[in-house]
């Protein structure tokens, strides 16, 4: 039984030390990548894909401000 247990420990081993090393080396190509897009200069494409994303936070961070202005202010007079 131990020796079972041994060979299965070992497979199990080898499996995650795969896994981690075909990671380990998507990590690198994906930072080789980002390197390669950092010195390229974004297309206007690229400027117009991005607009909506930034518009939608500013619009979700006033929100946001506004609720939280808004409780901040009901509820701090009446805890002092």
């Amino acid at each position: 039984m131990s020796s079972r247990t041994n060979v299965t420990a070992k497979r199990l081993m080898d499996a995650c030390e795969l896994l981690l090393c075909k990671a380990h080396a998507l990590e690198e190509l994906t930072a080789r990548r980002n390197a390669i897009r950092v010195q390229a200069t974004p297309s206007r494409a690229e400027l117009v894909d991005i607009l909506p994303g930034l518009v939608e936070s500013f619009a979700w961070g006033w929100c946001v401000t506004l609720i939280f202005g808004l409780l901040y202010n009901f509820f701090a007079p009446r805890w002092r």
